[in-house]
């Protein structure tokens, strides 16, 4: 879990949509979140932050996603780099190797974010 909380949330400015992240598409999607590879930025409920996902390879911050995502198991049990990111307000950063696995990771920030995890726990607790 990320303790360290960044300046500014990873996802300011942006916009919630969801959509393609190949081709064309995937370029007008990223457009109009605002960050370069999104294809789609929901605001937990729950939590109350924003979390989307990233194709890294389309990221302009590709390094250090790749980086922080590091390696997740293949289909068949190898670890591989992870293709995509789910990544919350707080820069917290948890990879994927495919699409339908990095929206279940966003559904579950909270188990990869202390700072998520703390959110939920307040509001929990009011």
């Amino acid at each position: 879990m990320t303790k360290k909380k960044e300046a500014d949330p990873f996802w300011a400015g942006a916009t919630i949509t969801t959509g393609a992240h190949l081709g064309k598409d995937g370029v007008k999607t990223a457009k109009t979140i605002g960050r370069s590879g999104a294809w789609t930025l929901k605001s937990r409920r729950r939590v109350g932050v924003r979390v989307g996902c990233i194709f890294i390879d389309k990221s302009d911050n590709r390094e250090e996603l790749q980086r922080k995502a590091g390696r997740v198991p293949s289909k068949s049990g190898m670890m591989v780099a992870a293709s995509h990111a789910a990544v919350c307000d707080h820069h917290s950063v948890k990879g994927a190797r495919s699409r339908k696995l990095a929206i279940a990771q966003t559904k579950k920030s909270d188990e990869w974010c202390a700072l998520c995890d703390a959110e939920l726990t307040k509001m929990a607790s009011v």
